[in-house]
């Protein structure tokens, strides 16, 4: 099993906890976490904040849902930050009137306390933070670094972009053959840029051979 398995298995579990088979079991599964929520539990505010996200067992609240992921982020819990990180950066939940670069700040905030603990999601998404300079200064070495770690674990973009960043030296020195290996491996997965570099790669080796 590769690591992209191994992550949509654990993907599949967690939404399987979250949202049980029947409506019934959804409203007690609600009913449990708003009461563990309000006691300060972190799993359960971040289950809690799913639902609001979702609309399943509750009215849609995407205000709620941030609120709720908020509480879980102070507390530590991995997949709250990247969550609200998200809420932050697309202005989703999070108050109207905090100015766009307080916004993406925070996002790189709290994607940075999700990196740290080894949440993939975020170490991609803290990635393009760094390499696009938004909400933090502009750091290609950095973006490799993290997106690094995340095409470790499988995530296809983070491949992608690894293997664009070794094309064109882009953060760290160039290294065809490392490209060639990240994009190999995003390109299994369909990912156009990836396809597309593969073929530049191999135009360009046919190029100098002949």
């Amino acid at each position: 099993m590769d690591l992209s398995q191994e992550q949509a298995e654990e993907d599949n579990k967690h939404w399987d906890e979250i949202f049980p088979d029947n409506s019934e079991e959804i409203a007690k599964r609600v009913k449990q976490d708003k009461q563990a929520a309000k006691k300060g539990d972190a799993h359960a505010q971040y289950c809690l904040a799913v639902h609001y996200e979702t609309g399943v067992g509750v009215p849609f609240d995407v205000a709620k849902a941030a609120y709720w992921y908020e509480k879980a982020a102070e507390q530590g819990h991995a997949q709250a930050q990247y969550a609200i990180g998200v809420c932050y950066a697309q202005g989703t939940g999070v108050p109207k009137n905090l100015p766009v670069e307080d916004r993406h700040a925070k996002a790189v905030h709290w994607y940075t306390k999700a990196a740290e603990q080894g949440n993939y999601y975020a170490q991609d998404a803290l990635a393009v933070c760094y390499f696009n300079g938004t909400g933090i200064r502009k750091n290609k070495a950095k973006a490799v670094y993290w997106w690094t770690k995340a095409a470790e674990e499988g995530i296809v973009s983070a491949q992608s972009n690894l293997g664009a960043c070794y094309c064109n030296g882009t953060g760290i020195p160039i290294d065809k053959a490392k490209a060639a290996y990240w994009w190999k491996k995003a390109a299994k997965q369909y990912d156009e840029q990836a396809i597309e570099g593969l073929k530049l790669l191999k135009k360009r080796r046919m190029k100098s051979e002949g």
